[in-house]
């Protein structure tokens, strides 16, 4: 008989991360059972409960607040990175300017920004109604 994975939840900073290897392993489980006609009640059980686990993760949200054009900060509902390439590189040093990629395989020059997001889910909230709403 066929092993059945289960897509397993880690519970990481507070939120539900599906383990995608999981979530692939299952669906090729799937994919091979059906070709072969052995669907059996636990795959099913097996794809039902990855279905449902995949629901409760909610989109990532980022708020950026930017004051005089400049980034001065990044909040989201998630831990992340986020990068700024600012193409504004009048006054900028030699030091401070970076050739960034662009669509299809040009690049251009632009000082490269890094912001840890602060994760402030109850904010994110607020800021996600407030988008509901507009």
């Amino acid at each position: 008989m066929m092993s059945h994975p289960t897509a397993h939840v880690h519970r990481e900073n507070d939120l539900l991360r599906l383990n995608a290897d999981s979530l692939r392993n299952t669906l090729a489980t799937l994919l091979t059972a059906v070709k072969s006609g052995q669907v059996d009640e636990m795959l099913i059980k097996n794809v039902e409960t990855d279905l449902e686990v995949s629901k409760q993760i909610e989109p990532i949200l980022i708020q950026i607040g930017v004051e005089g054009g400049l980034v001065q900060g990044v909040t989201s509902n998630y831990p992340l990175q986020a990068v700024v390439f600012d193409y504004d590189t009048e006054g900028a040093g030699e030091d401070e300017i970076t050739e960034v990629p662009q669509s299809g395989e040009s690049t251009t020059e632009a000082r490269v920004i890094q912001h840890n997001a602060l994760v402030d889910k109850i904010f994110m909230s607020d800021v996600r109604h407030l988008v509901e709403n507009l």
